[in-house]
């Protein structure tokens, strides 16, 4: 954002410290982009892990680098939401697992408040928990529990719905779950 369009509201400190924020995020996106693209094999051989088909990734890194053309202009940097991917462990501990516990906690309360900081700007933020498994080449779904597992498309249809709330109507966490997952 140009010197001349700095919210009063804003420090100078505050100002640079969000461009320096900003330009991180869009260094690692576009890095994320470009090793798409250019397949550097550890990203296709995690890729792959994680059931994401090779062939795929020079769209996803093609997407990924519109994704930050967009958000480095800044009269459109402002424009949408802060989508952040929470799990089960986002509201509720398990044994054995109190410092991947503790990150989720942590995330789940900087969504709570961004959204109570940010919304008022005209910001959607919205946290997700994620609350099962998901179904991936890699981690295919019992033959005997149709539907026991999160569907990707699934998930993806949940965020855009998110993203296409009126902002009347706006919700900060949403809970997705398959429908035989207790909770």
């Amino acid at each position: 954002m140009p010197m001349d369009t700095q919210p009063a509201s804003l420090s100078n400190g505050m100002f640079w410290a969000g461009w320096i924020i900003s330009g991180l995020v869009m260094l690692f996106l576009a890095f994320d982009g470009v090793t798409k693209i250019i397949k550097v094999a550890p990203v296709v051989e995690a890729s792959e892990k994680l059931g994401i088909p090779p062939h795929t990734l020079l769209a996803i890194g093609i997407v990924l680098l519109a994704c930050t053309t967009v958000y480095s202009i800044p009269r459109t940097a402002v424009l949408g939401a802060i989508l952040l991917t929470g799990a089960s462990a986002s509201v509720k501990g398990y044994a054995l697992s109190a410092p991947f516990a503790m990150g989720k906690f942590a995330l789940r309360g900087l969504a709570q408040s961004l959204a109570r900081e940010l919304q008022p700007q005209g910001i959607h933020v919205a946290h997700f928990v994620i609350d099962g498994g998901i179904r991936s080449a890699n981690r295919p779904e019992p033959a005997d529990k149709p539907d026991s597992m999160l569907d990707p498309d699934g998930i993806a249809l949940s965020y855009l719905q998110v993203l296409q709330q009126p902002r009347n109507a706006w919700a900060w966490e949403i809970e997705l779950r398959p429908w035989v997952e207790r909770f």
